[in-house]
């Protein structure tokens, strides 16, 4: 007999998502994580419609997706694509808890790390520089983790 948790994984492979972006998510991460990207993508795409229509295209919480969708891209070597879509997830972010929240570090990190990948040292430069001053303002300059926060 099948144990009810050996199901779940074959359950989200086998398109149960429908239109819960939640399921959706859960159902492309999966996907990614055995390399089958090609599925995976058309899922998260989905869940961001889904989300959009439910919260409207500026609300925050789009962010967590857009950055799947980016991380996806970026392992896929569409790097140009990756950096739109981390981009609108900062620019979400940031408009919901201001442009000095500390909060905003793990976006700059992500999209400074896409920047050096792309070998644009000086926009990396300047994400990481702002993900540092960001820590050394809520932190203060003598602490380890100064433009260290990650998710």
């Amino acid at each position: 007999m099948y144990k009810w948790t050996a199901l779940v994984p074959l359950m989200a492979l086998a398109g149960f998502a429908q239109d819960d972006p939640a399921k959706l998510r859960e159902q492309a991460v999966a996907l990614a994580a055995l390399g089958k990207y090609a599925d995976a993508e058309p899922l998260f795409a989905r869940a961001i419609d889904a989300r959009e229509k439910e919260l409207g295209v500026e609300d925050p919480r789009l962010a967590g997706l857009l950055d799947d969708l980016a991380a996806l891209d970026r392992a896929q070597g569409r790097n140009a694509d990756a950096e739109k879509l981390y981009v609108r997830s900062l620019s979400l972010r940031q408009k919901a808890w201001g442009a000095e929240s500390v909060d905003l570090v793990p976006d700059l990190r992500r999209l400074a790390g896409l920047y050096v990948a792309m070998a644009r040292f000086t926009d990396a430069e300047k994400a990481y520089l702002r993900a540092i001053a960001l820590g050394v303002k809520a932190r203060g300059a003598d602490d380890l983790e100064v433009g260290n926060d990650s998710e």
